[in-house]
């Protein structure tokens, strides 16, 4: 696990971010567009996924990530409030920010018969925006 380790940190010594003339290291997050990325963010986020699944009580088929995007089917809305409760604090824990206006509820419903909506679009719902799409 170390060598792993090791390679990673070579890689990411290398990186360099170049605007105009101005080049520079940067030392936070997972380079943008890097084919290791999205599997170092899952890493990262492992703790959380195992938090979903065991404080949520979400299946783990109901848990996607990729990237820096995460999605998480619920089938309550109390069972919603207690996800976007568990992601908040585990953000806290690791001093990640959670951007509610970069994030969104999207309610699913059955292509057949009566669609009871319980979340209405434009509205928030825990601070976070509920979207139709």
């Amino acid at each position: 696990m170390t060598e792993k380790i090791q390679m990673i940190k070579a890689l990411y010594s290398r990186n360099r971010t170049k605007l105009g003339d101005e080049t520079f290291t940067p030392n936070v997050g997972v380079t943008q567009g890097s084919v290791i990325s999205p599997a170092l963010f899952n890493i990262y986020c492992k703790d959380l996924y195992e938090e979903i699944r065991h404080l949520g009580g979400i299946n783990e088929d109901d848990v996607m990530g990729y990237a820096d995007d995460l999605l998480v089917l619920v089938t309550s809305l109390s069972q919603l409030r207690s996800i976007i409760n568990i992601i908040r604090s585990w953000c806290d824990y690791i001093s990640l920010k959670l951007n509610a206006q970069k994030s969104g509820v999207l309610e699913f419903m059955p292509r057949l018969g009566k669609n009871n909506y319980f979340l209405e679009v434009g509205t928030e719902f825990e601070g976070i925006p509920v979207v139709n799409k």
